[in-house]
């Protein structure tokens, strides 16, 4: 009897894992639109708040990177039932606009869009925002050194996600706009 039940519900967990699976998928490419967006936004006007943002998507990339290896890993399981496809969000923003980043199109061999009318004037990903600056621009790490995707600043990232750098608490991307506001407005 225990046997038949569990069987019952380690089903229902498959089905239920195939739908969390593909809202994760959804879930960290509209994450990394959302960073996108927000490094545009606030790009000309706010340098400093800009530059915070740019870092937190880098770090956002490689987590989400290791992430789908991990679901990569899973899918290649015997018996995987699920998709390694995104969904869409049921208010359907993001969707028109959405960028796929090189981990998914790499890693989860997720097939960019044909861009259309509507996304023709999208943000670049970062390693477009690092191509279209020069390097006098470019996001500067505290040690002065750059920070360059795919270069030795990345590589430390994804050491240091190894450990503890999860468990640290990374504010608010609201929390950073009002902690920049106070300090231009101290220095002014």
């Amino acid at each position: 009897m225990r046997l038949h039940y569990g069987l019952a519900r380690a089903r229902e967990e498959i089905r239920r894992l195939n739908v969390e699976i593909r809202r994760l998928i959804t879930f960290m490419i509209d994450d990394f639109n959302s960073y996108r967006q927000a490094y545009y936004t606030v790009a000309d006007s706010n340098a400093a708040l800009a530059h915070e943002i740019y870092v937190r998507l880098e770090y956002n990339n490689n987590v989400h990177s290791r992430i789908a290896r991990r679901l990569s890993d899973t899918a290649a399981l015997p018996g995987f039932s699920g998709t390694l496809q995104p969904g869409t969000r049921k208010d359907g923003s993001c969707t028109q606009l959405r960028r796929i980043p090189l981990w998914a199109t790499d890693v989860l061999k997720i097939p960019q869009r044909a861009p259309s009318s509507l996304s023709a004037a999208r943000p670049p990903d970062a390693m477009e925002i690092d191509e279209g600056i020069d390097s006098s621009q470019r996001p500067v790490a505290l040690d002065g050194s750059a920070l360059m995707p795919g270069g030795e600043e990345q590589e430390d990232a994804e050491q240091n996600t190894e450990g503890g750098m999860f468990d640290r608490d990374l504010p608010d991307v609201e929390v950073v706009v009002d902690i920049l506001e106070r300090l231009t407005m101290s220095d002014e």
